[in-house]
């Protein structure tokens, strides 16, 4: 076997070592095997070349040192632009819209919404820094008394040793905007309860408390994802912490908790201690779900579902429901096979919302799902005003293969705008609004900000709910992970490819501002990420469309150097990127790592194209369900990009010969099916932390989900499942490959080393990058570091190889795709 210099540099290798980075090669495999292997490989020498080499590198980024592999200035600019800050708003502006809380730079500040100055605290208020040693604290509510002063109701959580349980206890935190100072006191009443509280009302004086009917404590609950699409790479939004206000749901129905007793709820007031139950008693295997008060805390709305043995958050770390592997009775897999009737479906039948009054507890309306059969209850929110309401359902999948509906797995939003009896009074439905995309926010006792997507971009409306007139708030080129809206501005968390994350407000952000708000006027409230940003600024995106061979209409965008010549002077490189999933969005946001690398791979004259296709919430309920649909999955998205490609191809932006894949989980799916399906295409592809065996996924992992993805079980169709699922079709894939997983990622890393000894034995060239104790994307920056020099090394070895001229095209004329839209220049960019 011939040996071949490792990607590590730091010595040489044989093709059937395991390279350990930083430290001596070992073995991989028994002499005799490697033999045999060496063997076989010599068997196939005259009918195709050996790779260059055929390697798995072991890598700890807690032990081992990250090798370099590309030239200082390289890795000085790989390190600039993958080094991301995520400053964020740790509250809502306050009334006059003059200041919000943020935390920038590792700690929290007032920062002007005009300008961006910033006030520190001297001492840390509790929950807002490290607590003293024993102590933890955990945010309950917050608001804004006035301009100038915040008001948090704050859970205390005291430890007493291993053989002692903690002490639970609520204290009120008063801060002072101007001057960053604080002062808190105990807050008594809710000792007792501290442990319970749900919900705080909105002026904090009341808290609501979950109580099991029979008294004493509740039993731990059962955590429930609905709507799940759990092959989701990690992305920007994963680096801000949970429960932040502001932040749009990644998914509408989400993460529920199954309660394991029956029980209820209470109102206690903070001051007194004095409760007012609630009428509402609800069975055990029910969710205490969504919450949601009305402005003056008179009304209180609680979603609910019941849902006896349901198992949505079913993977390979929780004991199956029933004896086997799966388990094909599961109500949760026949939904999603479309097997139950509404009638029977316990997310339809067991799911309601029920308002009631807080002064009381009297039940003032509840609104049953199974009502509404055209789709599940999101949640509820009250308009300023309280004489009207929002009422979010997310739509049903009917698809032309199943015999019922499936509800688990949603295809679109309605939205139901209610009047003062909770009846509907309007019903707001369109293209875009889907449950893994769509958010709307009262601005106005009649007008709604519905947020959607809009292809790679957010698309911000203006809509009012008595006239059923829209008209576009905010279309900027970009996409806000967190933001906050008044009638004539926002304060947002806001980025693009070319520009990293910083919070950023436009217009008038004063509760009752009266003037229109200016358009376009984005101010720059944080530089947290200045050299990022200065890189950034260099990269311009360029618009491209096609139609496919079904007819659909579809766009992306072409990443490139800004001083590269666009169109190219010649038909050049590019590499395709897709996005975990499937479902979402794949938005126009800054992509700073080897996951998502599409801010990065085109400073080295990489250009890249992204582009949303069937699956994604980005056009209609049908584009969205089209991946579900019949025999679909594993090929028609696949499908609609290779056609993308082939479009960029004859309009001579994109040599054929040049083209590379790659994407994480979904993405990493994506890549290997595509490589797998279309051999001769692609010229490289680097796979990561992916989905490769549906048979075993359906089996050990996700089964509702790939129920609802194929349609049928592999045990009714087992051809299907192996044309769908990479790993059986590994002995496919020509194309050079380099592989990323980490090895307490959830998808199994055995497949992946599989994976790499099948193409090994094909004489494909092929590296697997194995890294020590990362998960489902690497988390340390020096995985990322060393996996970013490995596919930045790939791509240019294999794209930017040296090869002879296209032939012109007959005719000698050269077709371009028209540039529509741009994203801002740099003079356009936000400036203070």
């Amino acid at each position: 076997m011939a040996t071949r210099r490792s990607f590590a540099t730091h010595q040489s290798a044989d093709a059937a070592d395991t390279v350990r980075a930083g430290r001596a090669a070992r073995p991989r495999r028994s002499l005799a095997l490697r033999l045999a292997v060496a063997s076989a490989l010599l068997a196939l020498a005259g009918a195709r070349a050996l790779p260059a080499y055929a390697e798995i590198i072991d890598f700890d980024p807690a032990a081992d040192v990250v090798p370099d592999l590309v030239t200082p200035d390289e890795r000085s600019l790989l390190s600039t632009a993958t080094t991301i800050d995520y400053p964020y708003f740790l509250s809502e502006p306050n009334p006059g819209g003059t200041l919000s809380l943020a935390f920038v730079q590792t700690e929290p500040v007032f920062i002007d919404l005009a300008n961006g100055d910033q006030t520190p605290f001297d001492v840390m208020p509790p929950s807002f820094g490290p607590g003293p040693e024993g102590v933890q604290f955990s945010r309950l509510g917050l608001r804004w008394l006035d301009d100038a002063t915040l008001e948090a109701m704050v859970l205390r959580i005291e430890s007493h040793g291993e053989d002692m349980p903690p002490t639970f206890s609520v204290e009120r935190v008063a801060i002072n905007a101007a001057d960053g100072t604080w002062a808190s006191e105990p807050v008594p009443a809710l000792t007792d309860v501290a442990q319970q509280i749900q919900s705080f009302s909105p002026d904090l004086s009341r808290a609501l408390i979950l109580k099991p009917e029979q008294g004493g404590s509740m039993p731990n609950s059962v955590k429930i994802t609905l709507g799940a699409t759990p092959f989701t790479a990690p992305d920007g939004r994963s680096k801000l912490p949970e429960g932040l206000p502001g932040v749009r749901p990644a998914n509408e129905l989400g993460v529920e908790y199954l309660q394991q007793a029956a029980f209820t709820y209470t109102v206690v007031d903070a001051a007194t201690g004095d409760e007012t139950p609630l009428d509402l008693h609800l069975p055990a295997d029910t969710t205490a779900g969504r919450i949601a008060w009305r402005p003056d805390g008179q009304r209180l709305a609680l979603g609910t579902r019941t849902m006896p043995d349901w198992d949505g958050d079913r993977q390979r770390d929780n004991t199956p429901p029933a004896q086997g592997l799966p388990n094909l009775g599961s109500i949760n897999v026949r939904e999603a096979l479309g097997l139950v009737k509404p009638e029977d479906n316990p997310l339809l039948t067991g799911t309601a919302i029920h308002i009631l009054d807080t002064t009381t507890g009297q039940l003032v309306k509840r609104l049953q799902n199974a009502d509404f059969p055209q789709g599940l209850f999101s949640n509820l929110q009250f308009a300023p005003d309280g004489q009207r309401a929002l009422l979010t359902i997310v739509k049903r999948s009917d698809l032309d293969d199943r015999t019922y509906p499936t509800y688990d797995y949603p295809t679109g939003i309605e939205l139901d705008v209610l009047d003062a009896q909770f009846a509907v009074a309007r019903t707001i439905t369109g293209e875009g609004l889907d449950n893994l995309g769509t958010s709307a926010t009262w601005v106005g006792d009649t007008t709604l900000i519905i947020d959607r997507p809009a292809e790679l971009n957010r698309l911000y409306l203006s809509y009012d709910v008595t006239t059923g007139q829209s008209t576009t708030w905010w279309d900027q080129p970009g996409a806000a992970y967190q933001s906050f809206i008044r009638p004539h501005g926002a304060a947002m968390l806001f980025t693009r490819v070319d520009a990293p994350p910083e919070l950023v407000a436009w217009g008038d952000l004063a509760a009752d501002a009266e003037l229109p708000a200016p358009e376009n006027d984005a101010r720059l409230l944080t530089e947290v990420n200045p050299d990022a940003g200065e890189l950034a600024a260099e990269l311009r995106t360029e618009p491209v469309s096609w139609t496919t061979s079904n007819g659909r209409r579809m766009s992306g965008v072409i990443v490139h150097r800004a001083a590269d010549a666009w169109p190219p002077a010649k038909p050049g490189p590019l590499v395709v990127w897709q996005q975990g999933g499937p479902g979402g969005q794949m938005t126009n946001d800054y992509g700073g790592s080897v996951e998502s690398p599409y801010s990065v791979l085109p400073h080295f004259g990489l250009p890249v194209f992204i582009a949303n296709a069937a699956g994604r919430s980005v056009q209609d309920a049908q584009f969205f369900g089209d991946m579900a649909e019949g025999r679909n999955f594993g090929q028609l998205d696949i499908a609609q990009i290779k056609e993308g490609v082939e479009s960029l191809s004859r309009a001579r932006l994109v040599d054929p010969r040049r083209v590379g894949i790659t994407g994480c989980s979904y993405g990493g799916y994506f890549t290997l099916q595509s490589l797998r399906t279309y051999p001769d295409f692609y010229a490289a592809g680097n796979a990561q932390c992916s989905l490769t065996d549906l048979t075993e996924e359906f089996t050990f992992g996700y089964t509702p989900f790939i129920a609802y993805l194929m349609g049928r079980t592999p045990f009714v169709d087992p051809q299907e499942y192996l044309k769908d699922s990479p790993f059986y079709g590994t002995k496919d894939i020509t194309a050079p490959s380099l592989l990323f997983q980490g090895t307490d990622d959830f998808l199994p890393v055995p497949l992946m080393a599989n994976i790499h000894d099948q193409l090994e034995a094909n004489g494909t060239e092929v590296t697997f990058l194995r890294v020590e104790g990362e998960g489902h994307g690497f988390g340390n920056p020096h995985s990322q570091a060393y996996a970013g020099q490995l596919q930045l090394e790939f791509f240019r070895k294999h794209l930017l190889r040296e090869l002879p001229d296209l032939p012109e095209p007959p005719h000698g004329g050269t077709i371009y795709l028209p540039a529509v839209v741009r994203n801002f220049d740099a003079a356009e960019a936000p400036t203070r």
